[in-house]
């Protein structure tokens, strides 16, 4: 079916009333669309606050096809326009510009990546050529916070979203009391909020795990590395890649503890998961090769 068509829009619509039936805002912002939108507004209708931003991006995050085909009338338009303005951007500088941008990503995904190569993300990014820019996005995430917390109330997901990505900023300042302060709240928020077997609250499991792992605190690092993989073995596929990263960090966990034979053991389970979705020079199979190989000596010893 073209991307362009009637009928590829009247989908959208429809995706939209259906996701978003029991909110009044972003219905009322889907109406203003069906009768206001044009294809050169489609990056205001992307950065501004209303339904499009959210449902876009989640879509192409968790790589689910059938909506992001169902978004194609829009999608078109904002890479269209992206791949514009890339090319006049692009005749303004004589050599590759620097950008910024504060994101949260899981600490498997921080560990895959490497400076100076390339990396391909789902979805579309917002940058700041002033890295001050970036580090004053803490504050906006503290306002915004403040806004939520307003008209949510203290108990919603949208907030622990907000607690969640200052934890992860904290973190990455290696400001680890601060960072357990604002990931424990969003914690307690998302356990009240979202179902038990929910991939956010993984997410932020695994990382005030990795956080206490830091500090030598194996044995609680160890309770929310377990909370991880019970989440993660039920919500995905059992070739996951984030499961063999969960098996991962408990191999790490047990090498640090001493306990060289369980380490060997969630390491090559790991590597036996890892293999099968991903290719042999992928980090996570390299990262597993190596530890089973030290392990092996350390435990010959």
């Amino acid at each position: 079916m073209p991307c362009k068509s009637d009928e590829a829009k009247r989908q959208m619509v429809r995706e939209i009333h259906a996701y978003y039936h029991d909110k009044v805002k972003p219905l009322v912002d889907m109406d203003r669309f069906r009768c206001m939108y044009r294809s050169e507004d489609a990056i205001n209708w992307y950065t501004s606050s209303c339904f499009i931003y959210n449902i876009i991006n989640k879509a192409l995050r968790t790589e689910d096809t059938r909506v992001s085909y169902t978004f194609r009338y829009f999608i078109i338009d904002l890479c269209n326009f992206l791949k514009e303005q890339a090319i006049i951007t692009r005749a303004q500088f004589d050599k590759p510009c620097r950008v910024y941008r504060g994101i949260k990503l899981d600490r498997e995904e921080i560990e895959q990546l490497s400076v100076g190569t390339l990396i391909a993300t789902n979805g579309f990014w917002s940058t700041s050529r002033d890295l001050n820019d970036a580090l004053e996005s803490l504050e906006h995430f503290q306002a915004a916070l403040e806004i939520r917390q307003r008209l949510l109330g203290e108990n919603h997901p949208d907030v622990a979203e907000i607690f969640s990505f200052l934890g992860e900023t904290y973190n990455k300042m290696q400001n680890y009391d601060d960072a357990l302060v604002y990931l424990v709240q969003a914690m307690d928020i998302e356990e009240k909020t979202l179902p038990p077997n929910s991939i956010n609250l993984a997410a932020t499991y695994d990382t005030i795990g990795a956080i206490y792992m830091i500090l030598n605190q194996y044995d609680v690092a160890l309770i929310f590395y377990e909370k991880v993989l019970q989440i993660r073995q039920v919500a995905l596929h059992t070739d996951h890649p984030q499961i063999a990263a969960i098996y991962g960090s408990l191999g790490s966990l047990f090498e640090y503890k001493g306990d060289y034979l369980k380490a060997l053991n969630y390491q090559e389970k790991s590597l036996e998961v890892a293999r099968k979705t991903r290719s042999a020079t992928h980090n996570i199979v390299s990262n597993a090769q190596e530890s089973i190989r030290r392990l092996k000596a350390k435990i010959k010893q």
